[in-house]
């Protein structure tokens, strides 16, 4: 047997756009948005670190935007084990 090191043409995709299009990014954007539904990030944020509550927008202020970060993960040899997305807000104000 070769012992010949392949890898994976994996890449993070550039834009939501161009991750929605294919099936391991959409799976991994599905994982996440259950992830925070079915754990109430949420509400256990407000409850145990008291850091921000959801409230309605008062007419004077902005919102604050959410993007997607994605990441290939790979294991010792660079072949792909888990393509992984998080949703997390912009950090500007």
């Amino acid at each position: 047997m070769d012992d010949e090191l392949h890898f994976s043409s994996a890449e993070e995709p550039p834009s939501f756009a161009a991750a929605e299009q294919d099936k391991s990014w959409r799976r991994a954007m599905l994982e996440e948005m259950s992830s925070i539904q079915e754990n109430q990030t949420w509400e256990r944020s407000t409850q145990d670190n008291q850091t921000w509550e959801l409230i309605d927008q008062p007419a004077n202020c902005r919102r604050i935007g959410l993007k997607w970060v994605y990441k290939v993960k790979r294991d010792e040899r660079g072949e792909v084990v888990r393509h992984k997305a998080r949703l997390v807000a912009r950090g500007f104000v």
